[in-house]
């Protein structure tokens, strides 16, 4: 039995376990169960009850069950009495409490509860031969059911007289005023029914009005089933009738089968026929069945395509993610048979996506990359999102001109794929300020020669072993990243046979790692945990990182005194895996300003059992109640969820470790310091990416739960938007109980205390947790929810040229909120109290921002805007180099090696990317932003997808830049895997064409790590004002 270690007290706990006996025959009294006492003094925390097995038990009719009891643990007092009342009968079909209570000496009193279901004796609702009817014109009931044509408290109205006589058994619905128009047919608990041997529901419908029906299915045990169907895909009947055909998930125990009819303009509608069809399969004896994935077919998988059938069936075919994006298939240009034309949205993006629920997760680990058609000249790029069931999502940005060109204004895009087993969702989202109209054609998946994931070895995997031979080919095995560390295989101890020893670096790590290049990735995912030995007198901590093709890296510090003691000044360490189907590097970087070696041996990958997850002796508090329109709830088992976390660790420096746990089923986030996060390591809970930015302008108020374990001196809790952040820092925090915290947006502080950045509260996008404190302790989480009612004002903002004559049609914009200026050249904006950035558009003009505080009452502001500086007038000078001489990334000049992939990778406050052409010229142009002109700087990627340029062999980068009148200075990065080199421009030649030469030889070196045949990007970070940009044609190595 292992103990719960949820308490950090003096005294030394202890356990009790309570059970009890149960006939399988006989009604059952669970008798109490009495011990010895012992006090203890000032004491005011309860007892903890902790149920052994399942809260809810559901039980065969006649099926032989004891009861298991329950486990106590309290902070005085030892050997407790339980008291359990209660009792249930095998033999008797119905849902019975048994209820445990415990109190110590001190009167503080605790009860919790066993939920035992006894179902109805097999043949009431057992799988019967042949089709199961709801009702039928043709045949009697199958099921019993308790709530037969009930309407979930929408009190929709229905006859079974219909108008229309066509079908012998019919409903006539009327449409709902409440949240919608149900009928459905259910049992209690009980009385489940065992569906698993049908595939499909099939009901009939005539109406039209209505235009969609939302079919529940519900279980005792599993998730919830929820699919919305378009009525229109339905078998014609003849008459105005047609029959639906839909999925059934394979309940063993169903609760509930309902229908909403959907449609703003939906009257009536008759529904006739409702039955279960499929063939007749033996049901699992014991557990319920796992719906399987969706296997990958033989040769390409077709999502649309002109040529070529649909390959998977999606629940959510051309979902718009909450965005509006609207698309037709009958697009204006034909040049392909399956093509959608889609209009740019106003809100967050512009998106079509296809997925389906977790259950019907698809496995695309078979093919690496997806390919598609687009033809545009509006959107500039497109954000590419592979969402799985298990795995976190990925989410890369190509930009279009990366595409095979087909003629015709089309393209093709190739982007990698994640070898996701349990792929739910693939989106697309066109990105471009300009952007109009986008057309898509011909969305696949195929495999482009890519050697798939090497797969692991049955048992164990060895990087290096004394007693093993290595499970895996490396083809950089005990690389050092370009830190110079040094090691020898034969080390002055040889406890072990397989050893290093390793010095230390006078560079930035002590440093050995093992990898592969992308196509040679590894399925480390059956793998929870490495181990490994290490022996040193001198280096204190090692910080430990797994790269993957395609997820985030993991990057996690450990003190080395945290180890295993395995004698002879040895220790054995054991450090948490990810998941990653592909990881391409296993690296550890030994740390600490005393060392001088360590010698390390029997590197390996294992399987270790899940530890439980500890966490505070009692729940959070109950939060207040609310109706649901008054908070936006992002993580609570109390209040409904509005939103959610998608990312709950996202590494922003040193970040503690995540898990989640419980409390008697109310569940908590717990965040655990690391070795190298004592001074601060802060984790992302990010919840404003994957379907835009949260809109919480309605409220005024950050709401938490928060749980400190003593050791813990200081923590910080961020608000981020996609404007800026805030923060609230509690220093010396309780410790040892929960707090509940309420914080004003206008209390919070900001971040970086400068520059225009503030919070907007209708832009959210992630909360920051940061610690300090003793490595091991841990922070608890929970009841995540904003709250308050903002009060609104309006703002008018007035907007003028350098000689202040006023603008109009210029676009005001706070966050998402915007306004064109009138012929005064005033906008008007309605936003809540607090202080907002705004920022203003206009034709011709540079990009002009300030902020105003609304408190109060309606308030105003002027903005001045001054005019863009001039551009080129002709092309770019001729690259001086020929095809054969170079080894080209952009041009027209000259034959393109190998395709920029995205030009905008935000590093800080990026400048903004689009092109110009002159002539046939195609010319790159970044404009600088307002938060970015001290240094706003872009990444621009061709090494990242389809793997790092090797420019081993030339001599260094070349492009043509033009730059604006106010361009000061200019600092270029040329990006490898190890470091950057870096080359400064100051002062920058302005209002003239240049060539920009960056040789190897003459880069700033600062990492001692830059290596030109693992290239990557190309850093631009410009000074200036917003009516200043750089032009940049001809980027290639000579």
């Amino acid at each position: 039995m292992i103990i719960n270690k949820k308490l950090i007290l003096p005294a030394l706990l202890s356990m009790v376990l309570v059970g009890c006996g149960g006939s399988s025959n006989d009604d059952v009294d669970v008798d109490s169960t009495q011990v010895a006492d012992t006090n203890q003094a000032a004491d005011t925390i309860a007892p903890v009850l902790t149920l052994i097995g399942s809260d809810t038990v559901i039980l065969s009719f006649g099926e032989s069950y004891s009861d298991q009891g329950v486990t106590v643990v309290d902070n005085v007092d030892t050997n407790l009495a339980v008291t359990t009342t209660g009792s249930y009968d095998v033999n008797t079909a119905g849902t019975y409490t048994i209820t445990y209570t415990v109190s110590d000496s001190a009167g503080n009193t605790r009860t919790i509860s066993r939920t035992i279901i006894v179902k109805a004796e097999v043949g009431e609702n057992e799988v019967p031969a042949g089709n199961g009817y709801i009702f039928d014109s043709a045949n009697e009931d199958t099921f019993y059911m308790q709530y037969w044509g009930d309407t979930w408290g929408t009190e929709t109205e229905y006859t079974d007289q219909p108008s229309d006589t066509t079908y012998a058994k019919a409903l006539e619905i009327s449409k709902s005023a409440s949240w919608g128009t149900v009928v459905a047919w259910g049992n209690e608990i009980e009385n489940t029914i065992n569906i698993s041997s049908y595939t499909t529901a099939n009901f009939k419908v005539k109406t039209d009005t209505f235009e969609s029906v939302q079919v529940f299915v519900q279980s005792a045990t599993l998730p919830e089933s929820n699919v919305v169907y378009d009525l229109t895909t339905g078998v014609d009947l003849g008459n105005g009738w047609v029959e639906m055909q839909v999925p059934l998930p394979g309940f063993t125990d169903m609760t509930w089968f309902s229908l909403n009819f959907i449609g703003d303009d939906g009257t009536t509608v008759l529904l006739a026929d409702l039955y279960f069809t499929g063939p007749n399969v033996e049901p699992p004896v014991v557990e319920p069945p796992v719906e399987p994935q969706v296997e990958p077919p033989a040769g390409d998988a077709y999502i649309f395509d002109s040529n070529n059938d649909d390959s998977y069936s999606m629940e959510y075919w051309g979902d718009a993610w909450g965005t509006g994006t609207v698309f037709t298939d009958q697009p204006s240009d034909m040049t392909y048979a399956k093509a959608l034309e889609i209009s740019k949205s106003d809100s967050w993006g512009t998106v079509v996506a296809w997925g389906n629920e977790p259950e019907n997760s698809i496995d695309i680990s078979a093919y690496t990359h997806a390919k598609f058609k687009v033809k545009t000249d509006s959107f500039d790029s497109v954000q590419v999102f592979v969402q799985s069931k298990t795995q976190p999502e990925t989410n890369l940005s190509y930009d279009l001109s990366s595409g095979v060109d087909l003629g015709n204004g089309w393209v093709e895009m190739q982007v990698a794929l994640p070898g996701f087993t349990d792929m739910t969702w693939f989106a697309l989202n066109f990105i471009g300020d300009a952007g109009t109209t986008v057309l898509l054609a011909d969305v696949h998946f195929t495999t482009s020669g890519v050697v798939p994931p090497v797969e692991p070895p049955a048992g164990d995997a060895y990087i290096f072993e004394s007693a093993n031979e290595d499970s895996y080919f490396m083809e950089y095995w005990g690389d050092t990243w370009g830190t110079g560390t040094a090691y020898t295989d034969q080390p002055t101890d040889n406890t072990y046979a397989k050893a290093l020893e390793i010095s230390k670096s006078d560079s930035w790590g002590t440093v050995v790692a093992w990898g592969n290049e992308p196509e040679n990735a590894i399925n480390i995912s059956p793998y929870t945990h490495a181990k490994f030995k290490v022996k040193t007198s001198t280096f204190e901590l090692v910080q430990v990182f797994v790269q993957s093709k395609t997820l985030p890296e993991s990057n996690i510090t450990y003190d080395l005194s945290a180890g295993v003691d395995l004698g002879n000044g040895w220790v054995e360490m054991q450090v948490a895996l990810p998941g990653f189907t592909d990881m391409t590097w296993f690296a550890l970087n030994f740390t600490g300003d005393a060392g001088t070696t360590v010698l390390l041996a029997d590197l390996y990958f294992t399987t270790l059992d899940a530890e439980p997850v500890t966490g505070p002796p009692e729940a959070a508090p109950v939060p207040p109640s609310y109706a649901d329109e008054e908070v936006i709830v992002l993580y609570s088992d109390s209040l409904t969820q509005d939103s959610f976390i998608g990312v709950w660790n996202a590494n922003w420096w040193n970040a503690p470790t995540y898990s989640e746990g419980d409390v008697d089923g109310n569940h908590f986030a717990k965040y655990e310091i690391t070795a190298g996060g004592v001074e601060g390591g802060v984790t992302g809970l990010e919840f404003g990416y994957e379907n835009g930015e949260l809109d919480a302008s309605s409220t005024t108020t950050l709401n938490f739960d928060l749980f400190v374990e003593s050791g813990i001196s200081r923590v910080e809790v961020q608000l981020v938007s996609k404007d800026g952040g805030s923060k609230y820092t509690i220093d010396s925090p309780t410790t040892g109980s929960w707090v509940t915290y309420e914080l004003l947006y206008s209390d919070l502080i900001d971040n970086d205390a400068e520059g225009p950045g503030v919070l907007n509260s209708g832009l959210l996008q992630s909360i920051g947790i940061q610690l300090w404190g003793d490595a091991g302790q841990a922070v608890y989480v929970d009841n995540i929810y904003f709250s308050g009612e903002s009060i609104y004002y309006e703002l008018a903002v007035t907007v003028t040229d350098a000689d202040n004559a006023v603008l109009p049609n210029a676009n005001v914009s706070v966050g998402n909120v915007s306004a064109m200026t009138n012929a005064s050249g005033v906008a008007v904006l309605t936003l809540p109290e607090g202080e907002h950035k705004v920022v203003v558009d206009a034709n011709g003009f540079g990009v002009a921002q300030g902020n105003k505080v609304i408190a109060g009452g309606d308030t105003s502001l002027s903005i001045s805007v001054v005019p863009l500086n001039s551009g080129p007038v002709s092309a770019a000078p001729a690259p001086t180099e020929t095809d054969a001489q170079a080894f080209v990334l952009y041009s027209d000049a000259l034959t393109v090696d190998k395709p920029i992939s995205y030009w905008s990778d935000n590093w800080w406050n990026a400048p903004t990317f689009s092109e110009i052409t002159i002539g046939n010229d195609k010319i790159a142009k970044l404009q600088i932003i307002p938060d970015g002109v001290a240094g706003g700087v872009t990444g621009i990627q061709y090494g990242i997808e389809g793997g790092a340029v090797d420019a081993s062999t030339a001599t260094g980068l070349r492009f043509n830049m033009y730059a604006t009148a106010g361009i000061t200075q200019a600092v270029f990065q040329i990006v490898s895997n190890s470091g950057p080199g870096i080359s400064t421009m100051l002062p920058v030649v302005t209002e003239q064409w240049i060539t920009v030469e960056l040789p190897f030889a003459s880069l700033v070196d600062s990492t001692g790590n830059f290596d030109p045949a693992k290239l990557t990007q190309l850093g631009v970070q410009l000074w200036g004002t917003t009516s200043d940009a750089v032009y940049i044609d001809n980027i290639y190595f000579y």
